[in-house]
């Protein structure tokens, strides 16, 4: 992670040099901060000046961002708009969606539609034959199926094309759609690299085994994954722009309106949705209520159980090796801090994404944090913005939500 943000930080200084070089210096007033009326406007202020420095200082690659905080007893207590942002904007997340990818595969499980540690197969139709034998849900909702993870796009990206794999980032060419469920086919029926890894021993960051939980849950529930999202979040949690689509691989094609979101057919369930705070805070606000949401006539729904949202959290990736990845572990769409003395257990839960934005989730102060950035220019992802801008506010937001009465 030090490198990482000493790598940023050398890079920064020698494009603003050459920009000076060539006549653009960078900008060196704060950018304008905008605060929902309705919250209290002063006691976050450090928290909105500490980002508001960071777009300063990232000029380069963003020019704003936004931020809500959530608690579990109080909801949203504080809402922000950075430089070009708004409150109200609408963002591609990135691998920021999938803790609400999982969340809908854990509502299948809530109401015993599927039992995410049973082998696949166990629900697939018979005529898919397995080239990954064995594997769960659980296995590919925590990146380690043994189906080979984003990683392998700069090892070997033709045997990934080759062998079917590349359909995770397809939305359809020449007016045919590429739909789900035929993706999450190819994925199950053919091998990427030999010998095939056993599943749960090794961790493998992302890729198509993903797209393959999203067939697992059209499947499983008869329903295409747009309704799965609309009757499973959209509807008891009130969200108003939250989707997918399947862009993350052109990123240029989105103008900024949900109604014009390309890709859903076969969406990205790892990277494909779009979002504004507002609706990313709902679910957030899930996540610290046991799984029980509000929709927009004030009514409760418990979406996942509470042990389910629980098992989210549950460190997988550690003994398949995600701490030699990243230092830290993976649970479900969580990526899981390892605690620091005195604390035992860990509390503190993260969902970066490729564009920069990131959500962390603290179950001991029992707050939330969504943080938009928008950088489109890099499939694999660009953990410099997210993972910085991570570290760098959290200390901020703990300190501020500790000194709340």
């Amino acid at each position: 992670m030090k490198q990482l943000q000493s790598y940023d930080t050398t890079l920064v200084l020698f494009l603003s040099l050459l920009f000076v070089t060539i006549g653009c210096s960078p900008p060196t007033e704060l950018p304008e901060i905008v605060v929902d009326p309705s919250l209290d406007q002063f006691e976050f202020e450090e928290v909105d000046n500490e980002l508001a420095h960071f777009v300063l200082e990232n000029w380069l690659s963003i020019d704003g961002a936004s931020i809500v905080i959530v608690e579990k007893d109080s909801g949203v207590i504080h809402k922000a708009a950075i430089g070009s942002h708004q409150l109200d904007s609408v963002l591609m997340l990135a691998s920021v969606s999938k803790v609400p990818s999982v969340s809908i595969l854990m509502s299948l499980a809530s109401d015993a539609s599927i039992d995410i540690n049973l082998p696949i197969s166990s629900y697939l139709p018979a005529s898919w034959e397995a080239a990954y034998p064995g594997i769960t849900t659980s296995q590919l909702l925590s990146s380690t199926s043994g189906i080979p993870g984003l990683g392998i796009l700069e090892r070997d990206l033709v045997a990934y094309a080759h062998a079917g794999h590349m359909c995770q980032f397809e939305y359809g060419y020449f007016g045919l759609p590429t739909p789900l469920q035929s993706c999450a086919k190819s994925i199950y029926e053919n091998v990427v690299e030999t010998p095939v890894r056993p599943p749960g021993e090794i961790f493998d960051y992302g890729g198509s085994q993903w797209q393959l939980a999203g067939g697992v849950a059209e499947v499983v529930s008869g329903q295409s994954w747009g309704q799965l999202v609309e009757q499973r979040l959209a509807i008891p949690c009130g969200l108003e722009v939250f989707r997918y689509g399947n862009i993350v691989a052109r990123p240029n094609r989105w103008n900024g309106n949900p109604d014009d979101l390309l890709g859903s057919e076969n969406p990205s369930i790892e990277g494909g949705a779009i979002s504004n705070v507002d609706d990313y805070a709902k679910m957030l606000m899930m996540h610290l209520n046991d799984g029980w949401c509000e929709n927009t006539d004030g009514e409760l729904t418990q979406v996942l159980t509470p042990e389910l949202v629980e098992e989210m959290r549950v460190d997988r990736g550690t003994d398949a090796g995600s701490r030699a990845i990243s230092g830290w572990g993976y649970g479900m769409g969580w990526w899981v801090i390892p605690p620091l003395p005195p604390i035992i257990e860990p509390n503190i839960y993260v969902d970066p994404g490729a564009f920069g934005s990131v959500a962390w989730l603290d179950s001991q102060r029992q707050y939330a944090v969504f943080v938009a950035l928008e950088k489109y220019n890099h499939l694999i992802g660009d953990p410099v913005l997210a993972n910085t801008v991570f570290n760098r506010m959290i200390r901020i937001v703990e300190s501020t939500i500790d000194k709340r009465p």
